[in-house]
């Protein structure tokens, strides 16, 4: 499958650069999406590595990405996730991304390697 859903992890990784980050590359510039929570998160997360946030904001409107929207629906599967994975220490922005995934039937790419454990009928892609 050419299309990926990136959660932040697997975007950051592209932007510092770190392992993975070409496949990564390969990925957003084959229709990769992410969510509108991880849109939030990610543009934190530069800020946070010292980033000013209009040039986060335009780091990442360049890119060819497809958001997601989060609504309501997204929030309860969000939920729903929270119990089956609590022992694995997901944010609410990693069920984010998982509920997005499992809504818009898409893989997910990620760097975390915890993610490898799910079993949430959602095709993780573990980049390192």
């Amino acid at each position: 499958m050419n299309k990926w859903l990136l959660d932040v992890s697997a975007l950051l990784a592209s932007f510092k650069p770190e392992p993975g980050a070409e496949e990564v590359d390969k990925a957003i510039y084959n229709e990769a999406w992410i969510s509108t929570v991880n849109w939030s998160e990610t543009l934190a997360k530069l800020v946070e590595i010292g980033i000013p946030l209009p040039e986060a904001r335009e780091a990442l409107d360049d890119l060819p990405l497809v958001i997601a929207p989060f609504e309501k629906n997204h929030a309860e599967l969000c939920a729903e996730f929270r119990q089956p994975i609590r022992n694995l220490g997901l944010s609410l922005g990693d069920r984010a991304c998982l509920a997005t995934a499992k809504l818009q039937g898409l893989p997910v790419m990620t760097a975390e390697r915890s993610w490898a454990k799910l079993d949430l009928g959602i095709e993780i892609r573990v980049i390192r």
